[in-house]
């Protein structure tokens, strides 16, 4: 894998982790996938909120700040996961058995719970997470997802839940968050696509 250069750096891991999504390990394919979408929700929920929405406050108040020229690039992300649902902004999850992918849809005022809510809930419970908050989920003799304790971020409306996603619930919700990070950047960015194939490829 050739070198990621200074100018592509707020973006090219995230873009080879979103491509390392679709070809899992073919031994470890769910552990694989749940390695890789959380490495992706760390980065992007962490980066684009360098200055947190806080509900009910003012968004275009926020600080912006010093001496970071990609801040709106990637604010503009989080303030379109604060306006949209969580199926208005990922789309429904693929249908699946028992609890897989059953995901709450609204908060404990019967308000849908906005897409930003859910991926710093979960973004939390990856990210703080041990074996008491993120459990495997089995079938007999096969491992088919993970099972995350979800409660709502500070500040923002109440709700908890219990949540099971399976791989592709996983990479779902990832690609879309790699997707529309890197997709924000290029449009800000004189990035070809030689320039993708050049930072990507493997020598």
């Amino acid at each position: 894998m050739v070198e990621i250069r200074d100018e592509h750096y707020e973006w090219a891991a995230i873009d080879r982790l979103g491509k390392m999504l679709k070809f899992p390990h073919s031994r470890f394919k769910t552990t694989h996938t749940y390695s890789t979408f959380t490495a992706i929700l760390c980065w992007t929920t962490q980066r684009i909120r360098t200055s947190p929405i806080r509900p009910g406050n003012d968004i275009n108040v926020r600080p912006a700040p010093e001496n970071d020229p990609n801040f709106h690039v990637f604010d503009a992300i989080q303030i379109a996961l604060h306006n949209e649902s969580i199926e208005g902004f990922f789309g429904k999850l693929p249908k699946a058995s028992g609890n897989l992918n059953s995901v709450r849809l609204e908060d404990d005022c019967g308000s849908p719970i906005s897409a930003l809510s859910f991926l710093v809930a979960l973004r939390n419970a990856v990210a703080h997470g041990d074996g008491r908050s993120v459990k495997p989920v089995n079938r007999p003799n096969q491992l088919v997802g993970f099972e995350f304790k979800l409660s709502s971020p500070r500040n923002f409306p109440k709700w908890s839940s219990v949540t099971q996603l399976n791989r592709r619930a996983q990479v779902q919700l990832a690609g879309k968050m790699a997707d529309v990070f890197c997709e924000k950047f290029r449009e800000q960015h004189s990035v070809t696509e030689s320039d993708l194939v050049s930072i990507v490829e493997s020598e």
